[in-house]
């Protein structure tokens, strides 16, 4: 038996005063966390180094900065404006880190009995010129062989 609910969908009107009653208001530092995030991502599913630590310890020397200017002018830290660091995709730049070298990583696999190394893929180690922040790559060996194949003209 229903209860007799009936269920009307929210206009855009009344869902401009909607809280999220789950996460609440998100703070500027959520914002940029989530951007940061978005950018590594992106990095990482092209295989490039990005220096996630740096561009979280620039965001937060920036806040405290800001937050102590504030306090000298204002004598409280009530709201602190939006904080830009600028482009994030600085911190991905090939002249951020120094090339350390690569390395083909093998994993074990078991064929007709017999316990055979296989290429996995490869590790491209990198180290941030700005704090020294190491940074690891793993490429999978096709991808890493049809990207080099492709780049050079002969097969890896």
């Amino acid at each position: 038996m229903t209860t007799g609910e009936i269920i009307v969908p929210a206009s855009a009107e009344q869902k401009k005063n909607f809280q999220d009653l789950f996460y609440g208001d998100k703070s500027f530092k959520d914002k940029f966390m989530k951007k940061l995030k978005e950018k590594d991502k992106e990095y990482a599913e092209q295989f490039k180094p990005f220096c996630y630590t740096c561009a979280k310890l620039d965001y937060e020397d920036e806040v405290s900065r800001v937050e102590k200017e504030k306090k000298r002018k204002i004598g409280k830290t009530d709201t602190i404006p939006e904080i830009d660091i600028g482009d994030l995709s600085k911190y991905g730049n090939d002249l951020y880190f120094h090339y350390l070298g690569n390395k083909s990583i093998n994993e074990t696999q078991i064929i007709n009995n017999i316990r055979v190394p296989i290429k996995a893929y490869m590790r491209f180690e990198y180290k941030c010129k700005e704090r020294g922040h190491g940074r690891t790559i793993d490429m999978p060996y096709p991808v890493y062989e049809e990207k080099f194949k492709n780049a050079k003209g002969t097969k890896v």
